[in-house]
């Protein structure tokens, strides 16, 4: 019998990540991010950031870029 093998999508994505899907540099998305054009949260006091996944979608349909 074969494995049911389930992929669940993230609700959130480093900028790294965010990067990797528009095409640009991880600095792009935190200026994006600091000219309030991209939401993000910043988890407990430190400087890790993490944007939801349909905002990332969202910027790039408003690129006219396919997901």
């Amino acid at each position: 019998m074969g494995t049911n093998t389930t992929y669940i999508r993230p609700l959130y994505i480093t900028r790294a990540q965010a990067a990797a899907i528009l095409s640009c540099r991880p600095g792009t998305i935190s200026k994006l991010i600091k000219q309030g054009l991209l939401p993000a949260t910043t988890l407990g006091c430190s400087r890790t950031v993490r944007i939801r996944l349909s905002d990332v979608e969202a910027m790039m349909q408003k690129q006219g870029r396919r997901q």
